[in-house]
């Protein structure tokens, strides 16, 4: 991308894993020790978030190919995010809703 990307472009990251949100969090239950007592369900909204998928056919078109499976990675993301609360979790405190926000360790 850095060599043959055009500047200004919009590259997405992907990878030929195709999984529907409730097959996501499973594993991410699965990677964190809970189970589905942790997940707070919603009502649907319009367009019902079955699942997410990304065009990455233009970083495809460069070279890019993935070298590693969702599943496996999944580990890494949830030890950074656990050894780096600083940089995601909510201050403590209302939000912009009023709610109070706190953060709890696992």
């Amino acid at each position: 991308m850095l060599r043959a990307g055009v500047p200004g472009e919009i590259y997405n990251i992907g990878g030929s894993t195709d999984l529907t949100t409730t097959a996501l969090t499973s594993l991410l239950l699965a990677e964190v020790g809970a189970d589905w007592d942790a997940v707070t369900f919603v009502p649907d909204r319009t367009a019902n978030d079955i699942r997410y998928a990304m065009e990455w056919t233009k970083i495809a078109e460069l070279g890019f190919q993935p070298t590693r499976r969702v599943a496996d990675s999944l580990a890494g993301t949830v030890d950074w995010y656990r050894d780096h609360p600083g940089r995601w979790a909510p201050e403590p405190g209302p939000d912009p809703a009023g709610r109070v926000m706190e953060v709890t360790s696992a």
